[in-house]
C-alpha cells in the first residue's frame, strides 16, 4: 500500500563473520647489523605493528613455534616503540643461534604470537 511504512530489514544476519585480527611482522636480530635488534637482550616491534597492537597485546607474550615450544617474553610499551624485551634471546639460544635470526610471528591476539624461525641464510630451524 502506498505511504504504509514498511518493516526494516536486518541485513546483519546474511553478512559472514568479520575474520579475526592477523597481524606479520619479521624481527631480525643480528649483533653485527642491528637492523632492529637496538641492544643486546633487545628487538623493537615495527612501529606500523606496534601501532595497530599496543592497546591488546599484554606485557609478557609468549612466542610459538610449529611444534609448540612456548618461549615468554616481555614487552616494555611506549607511546611510540614497543620493545621485546627479558626473554627474546632465548629465542636464540634455544636453536642455538648466536651470530642472530630471523623471526617471522604472527600475531593472535593478547599473548600469542605464532613464530616461524629462519637463521641468517633464511634456512629455516
Amino acid at each position: 500500500m502506498k505511504g504504509t511504512p514498511s518493516a526494516p530489514v536486518d541485513n546483519t544476519k546474511r553478512m559472514p563473520p568479520a575474520p579475526a585480527k592477523i597481524y606479520d611482522m619479521q624481527i631480525m636480530m643480528n649483533s653485527n647489523k642491528r637492523k632492529i635488534s637496538l641492544a643486546p637482550g633487545f628487538a623493537e616491534l615495527r612501529d606500523y605493528f606496534y601501532r595497530s597492537v599496543k592497546d591488546e597485546v599484554e606485557q609478557r607474550v609468549w612466542f610459538i613455534n610449529p611444534v609448540g615450544t612456548r618461549i615468554v617474553v616481555c614487552v616494555a610499551k611506549m607511546n611510540y616503540i614497543g620493545l621485546l624485551m627479558h626473554g627474546i634471546h632465548n629465542i636464540l639460544n634455544h636453536y642455538s643461534l648466536t651470530e642472530g635470526v630471523w623471526i617471522k610471528a604472527t600475531y593472535k591476539g593478547e599473548t600469542d604470537f605464532q613464530m616461524r624461525v629462519k637463521d641468517l641464510n633464511l634456512h629455516e630451524v
